[in-house]
């Protein structure tokens, strides 16, 4: 999957949102998503990331840097993989993080797992098998939510991940994080030890890792949507 930029033409309140690994508007989970946005009436720019990097400054952060200074004044949001990449921009009013990648999920951690994927991210091709099912995406998935998802990743990009991880700046006054301790793709417990030593603002949510497809996101959007109309309303910088 390619670095993609989409815009929808709306009103003065503009949008930066960035999908997650993998995240594409075929989706339907993400599309309802969309569509809740779009009958706000916000202008926004959606951007989907490449799911095969060789270097995540070039490749996602310098490219996303380009489009803020573009946009003017502006709310990100990042889910996830896009979260990770928000967490290196900050020309935005605010940022709000859901499920950000910020860490890898305790289950597939292993004892040297940065120093293997190091040693092995000298090979381009995508050999690790894609450890993400339907059931770890949410109550309301459907097969076709993961339309797009590469099958294998390769150790090239799980080594950027880690490096990105390790060199994340120091968060910002107005940043909002949403999370869900039942994640099952991201580390909930590295976005908690986050919020804690910078006392983030924070929402929980409770069900699988597209927040999209939680059974309450009916619920969970209109919390979503609260915090944006709030960053624009307040005038936050």
């Amino acid at each position: 999957m390619d670095f993609k930029v989409k815009h929808y033409s709306g009103g003065a309140r503009k949008l930066l949102f960035i999908f997650g690994f993998g995240c594409n508007e075929k989706q339907p989970g993400l599309k309802w998503f969309m569509d809740r946005l779009l009958k706000r009436r916000f202008d926004i720019t959606c951007v989907q990331l490449p799911t095969d990097i060789s270097d995540f400054k070039a490749d996602v952060i310098s490219r996303l840097k380009l489009i803020e200074e573009e946009m003017g004044d502006h709310v990100s949001i990042g889910f996830s993989y896009g979260g990770l990449a928000l967490s290196f921009l900050d020309r935005s009013r605010r940022r709000i993080f859901i499920s950000p990648f910020w860490g890898v999920n305790e289950r597939w951690r292993i004892k040297g797992d940065h120093t293997l994927a190091t040693f092995l991210s000298v090979i381009p091709k995508p050999l690790l098998k894609r450890n993400f099912d339907i059931e770890d995406a949410g109550q309301l998935a459907v097969n076709e939510d993961l339309l797009g998802m590469p099958e294998r990743i390769s150790f090239r990009s799980i080594h950027q991940f880690f490096e990105a991880q390790k060199l994340l700046p120091d968060p910002q006054p107005n940043d909002v994080v949403f999370f869900s301790r039942k994640d099952m793709v991201v580390s909930p417990g590295m976005i908690e030890e986050r919020i804690s030593r910078f006392n983030i603002d924070h929402r929980e949510y409770h069900g699988g890792h597209l927040f999209y497809l939680d059974e309450n996101r009916e619920d969970l959007i209109i919390r979503i949507l609260k915090e944006i109309d709030i960053s624009f309303e307040t005038g936050l910088a």
